[in-house]
């Protein structure tokens, strides 16, 4: 895609917008690499990014939820504490304090 000057279509990264429900969490972790509905994403925890990086097409389930400049924004809501999130967030901390 590089080579021939082709970006290609929205989909092919496709960047979600995910916000952890509660307000009071926050964090800056690695990134870090993740599966939704079958397919590879990569975790920024910068800026709540999650990046599509699987060649295959997004699950019908997630197709409405990625950046596409003809589409409105949606950011999904993800559940901190349901999420392995928390758990990377806990080791570190107390690795921390250490």
């Amino acid at each position: 895609m590089i080579l021939e000057s082709d970006p290609g279509s929205a989909e092919d990264f496709a960047i979600s917008i995910f916000k952890f429900s509660d307000p009071n969490m926050t964090g800056m972790l690695d990134p870090r690499s993740c599966r939704l509905g079958g397919i590879n994403y990569y975790v920024l925890y910068i800026t709540g990014y999650k990046i599509k990086v699987d060649q295959r097409s997004m699950s019908e389930k997630y197709q409405s939820f990625f950046i596409h400049d003809a589409k409105p924004l949606h950011i999904l809501f993800d559940d901190v504490y349901k999420s392995k999130d928390v758990q990377v967030m806990k080791k570190v901390a107390m690795d921390s304090k250490r």
